[in-house]
């Protein structure tokens, strides 16, 4: 890397060329489609988790229903209807380590608690079932995408929800939401600042009030870059600071003369396009916005690796430079496609070329060549002092008592995450307006924020949370007003630390899944029970407990336990292009949950169970790194060598085709013991001896590893003789055969397949993807290796890079 920039622009004439890296004064109202064939091709990628599909195509008549009135007492019933009572007694082989809670009985012998297989059997008898999934997490999925393939859809909700104005300080607070819809709707321009509003939190009593902050000239609240501050001389802590002292003032004078020549042609652009508006159709206008967003945005030059962040970090300046102008003389041949016919716009497209090559320089400036500053923390300074012109744009500020004529505001930023380079500047709070925030809309902002993970450790990380924990904190209520931004939608309200808020994404969970009907009860219900829930039928339990229980583990054998560390990583279901199906991968289109038509979910999650498991747990952590530690976990682990477990399920009151699910669920190797379905059973791949199940913690780095054999289902005798009745069995348990077990099977399938009549059991479950998942599979890409293959593909770290899809198997 090289300091030496004075020839920063190469014979750079103000009429030469010109454009707009996210120049989005083409950006109509951000509503466009992207052209597909600018995309980075997507690629298909294995990861630690895959999906079982829900049963059929997974709509809510694939599931089967289960017969209401065949649902039993839990007292004892013997002699009628032919139910059965006793239990399944099972061995586990432990063939990787195990993360789990060991604990002791009474007479110190460990044992692991039995709800770890009551988990596993419930999830699979769902599945073999075709039952509803009962155990999903349905909380309603948020997103922020600010340059993503989404970006468009989340800035036009931003904009929808901005259409209320409970302090009235606007003209548009009169018009009612769709009228403004329309109004934002043929806005051009997307600004953070002209859509959501700035303010101040206070506490009064135990309440708290919005106090809004008073606008920036046409602006809710403005910003300025960390280079402008230098300029202007105003000093700041050095934890306040984005980027590192030193680093900065270096190129200082380079940026300060980029971003004037900036500014020259802005208002050269701005001249063409006022006096020329006649020349400006719509389809020039959709094409500028289709090479500045769709091809030439800086995000898809770095996802396109026109933009060699990685390796430019150790190239001379002059010769990025050089690169950058190539790229940008390919801008402006793709601008001059619809430009060609008129002096005029060729100008405007020259002059827009340019620009953008400007601002590219500015952004591989602070991308590649100045560092962050790693002690960076967020901050909301005292008054200061600013001057602005009128669209709110800031042209100095200053702590100096001689600026007293000056608007006050306060200097704000909550993080130099990614490419930030601004500081906002916030007005004085207009005290005559206030508005109480409701215990809800607390209530809401507190779940967010206990989801969030600071990437700071120690004192860092206490700092960071007292500084987005705005209602609980009462010591820092003694300094005075917190700084919040907001928005009204009308319903409800959005706060928080920072403009950029996460909202709902179109398509939930709850809508895709299906509301359950609180009438059907189906073969999982029956078996493990269901909590109270609404139902519309008198008839139907309000809450129905489980007839089967699970005893502990037992574990013979001498257990040996350590402690290891994991490195916690949670796979969210808004990972949309590995939790949605994905149709169009090959035409290098993804399915998200923003988009207009409904996707469909891949199914239910489950960990590949892997050969051997993984000895490095933890991430490899750099020196520098603020705080990757924080996200370890530590865990007890049980080492698999000289230890058998067994269990046992008891079960009461079960038809024979229940019996025969609850084997099936525990050991589906006892498939084969079929006489009826024998020929089917044979074109499966039921390959008995490489079954495996994974219980506990840990399950992606192959720990939790188990083969369940043994199987012993023992039956209590259906006596309903006088004496049994008065002085309990009259005979022995009775043990089943494994000719007994297969006619349970049976009992099973017959049952099943009469209710789904004319559909095959095993394709509507997806019986070959069930078996999978019960399989060894070795991914392409595991917990140990993410962040290395993210890092070839982004150059950064955080979620997976937007072109992987989630491959078939």
């Amino acid at each position: 890397m090289n300091g030496k920039h004075s020839d920063y622009g190469k014979g750079r004439q103000s009429g030469q060329r010109n454009g707009s890296g996210n120049d989005r004064g083409n950006n109509q109202n951000g509503k466009g489609k992207q052209s597909d064939r600018n995309k980075p091709p997507l690629k298909e990628v294995t990861l630690p988790y895959h999906f079982i599909p829900f049963p059929g195509n997974g709509e809510d008549s694939d599931y089967l229903q289960y017969e209401q009135s065949k649902l039993p007492s839990h007292l004892p019933i013997r002699g009628r209807d032919e139910r059965l009572s006793g239990s399944i007694r099972y061995q586990l082989k432990p063939c990787t380590p195990l993360a789990v809670e060991l604990r002791k009985d009474y007479e110190d012998k460990p044992f692991l608690a039995g709800s770890m297989m009551r988990g596993k059997l419930r999830s699979n008898a769902e599945i073999l079932s075709a039952s509803a999934p009962d155990f999903i997490d349905r909380t309603e999925m948020l997103y922020r995408d600010l340059a993503g393939e989404d970006k468009e859809t989340y800035r036009y909700q931003l904009m929808c929800n901005s259409v209320y104005d409970p302090f009235e300080m606007n003209d548009d607070s009169e018009l009612d939401s769709e009228v403004q819809k329309e109004k934002q709707e043929m806005d051009q321009t997307f600004q953070i600042e002209n859509v959501v509003r700035a303010g101040y939190l206070h506490k009064k009593g135990n309440d708290f009030f919005l106090i809004p902050a008073k606008p920036i000239g046409s602006k809710n609240f403005s910003s300025v870059k960390e280079h402008q501050l230098k300029k202007w001389n105003l000093s700041l802590n050095r934890s306040w600071l984005l980027y590192d002292k030193k680093s900065l003032e270096s190129y200082l004078e380079l940026l300060n003369e980029i971003e004037k020549e900036i500014n020259q042609i802005s208002e050269q652009i701005k001249g063409i396009r006022f006096q020329n508006k006649h020349l400006l159709s719509v389809e020039l206008e959709n094409h500028f916005k289709t090479v500045f967003i769709d091809q030439f945005s800086f995000t898809q030059m770095s996802r396109k690796k026109m933009f060699k962040i990685s390796e430019w970090k150790h190239a001379e300046i002059d010769t990025v430079f050089q690169e950058l102008d190539k790229i940008e003389k390919l801008l402006l041949e793709k601008l001059l496609r619809k430009c060609s016919k008129s002096d005029i716009l060729t100008d405007l497209a020259g002059k827009s070329a340019q620009r953008w090559g400007l601002k590219a320089r500015m952004y591989i400036l602070y991308e590649a060549f100045i560092k962050k500053n790693r002690e960076f923390q967020p901050y909301e300074s005292g008054e200061v002092y600013y001057q602005t012109t009128d669209n709110g744009t800031i042209t100095s500020i200053s702590r100096a008592g001689q600026k007293e004529h000056w608007p006050k505001g306060r200097l704000f930023n909550s993080t130099n995450a990614f490419s930030k380079r601004s500081h906002y500047v916030i007005g004085e709070p207009v005290d005559d307006k206030t508005v109480v925030i409701s215990q809800e809309e607390i209530n809401s902002y507190n779940l967010f924020l206990s989801k969030i993970r600071p990437n700071k450790k120690g004192k860092s990380s206490k700092e960071f949370r007292k500084f987005y924990d705005l209602f609980e904190y009462e010591s820092k209520w003694k300094e005075g007003r917190k700084i919040v931004f907001f928005l009204f939608t009308g319903k409800k309200m959005l706060i928080g630390r920072t403009p950029y808020f996460k909202v709902p994404y179109k398509h939930q969970l709850n809508d895709l899944l299906g509301t359950p009907d609180g009438d059907r009860i189906d073969y999982a219900n029956a078996l493990f029970g269901y909590a109270a829930r609404t139902s519309s039928k008198k008839e139907a339990p309000e809450s129905y407990k489980s007839r089967v229980r699970f005893s502990p583990i037992h574990i013979t054998g001498k257990p040996q336990v350590n402690d290891k560390n994991f490195q916690l990583l949670t796979p969210y279901a808004s990972a949309s292009r590995m939790y949605l199906q994905q149709p169009e991968r090959k035409k290098g289109k993804a399915s998200t949950y923003a988009q207009k038509e409904k996707p469909k979910l891949n199914g239910r999650k489950y960990y590949h169970i892997l050969n051997k498991s993984m000895g490095d747990t933890e991430p490899k952590i750099d020196k520098k790194d603020t705080g990757r530690d924080s996200l370890l976990s530590t865990k007890r682990v049980l080492q698999p060598d000289g230890i058998k477990l067994s269990g046992e399920i008891a079960f009461s009151n079960l038809t024979k085709d229940e019996l025969g699910l609850l084997i099936l669920a525990l050991d589906i190797s006892q498939l084969h013991r079929t006489s009826e379905y024998k020929d089917k059973v044979g074109t499966l791949g039921l390959d008995v001896d490489n079954l495996f199940e994974s219980i506990g913690g840990a399950k992606p780095y192959g720990f939790g590893k188990v083969q369940v054999f043994e199987i012993k289902v023992q039956l209590e005798p259906n006596d309903n003789s006088f004496e049994a009745l008065m002085y309990g069995h009259s005979e022995e348990c009775q043990e089943l055969s494994e000719e007994q077990v297969g006619t349970y099977v049976d009992a099973f399938l017959n049952s099943i397949y009469e209710g789904l009549k004319p559909r095959d059991y095993f394709k509507h479950i997806h019986f070959k993807r069930y078996l999978k998942s019960k399989q060894v599979f070795e991914p392409g890409v595991n917990w140990h290796n993410l962040q290395d293959k993210i890092n070839k593909e982004t150059n950064k770290d955080g979620g997976y890079p937007t072109n992987w899809v989630l491959k078939p198997l």
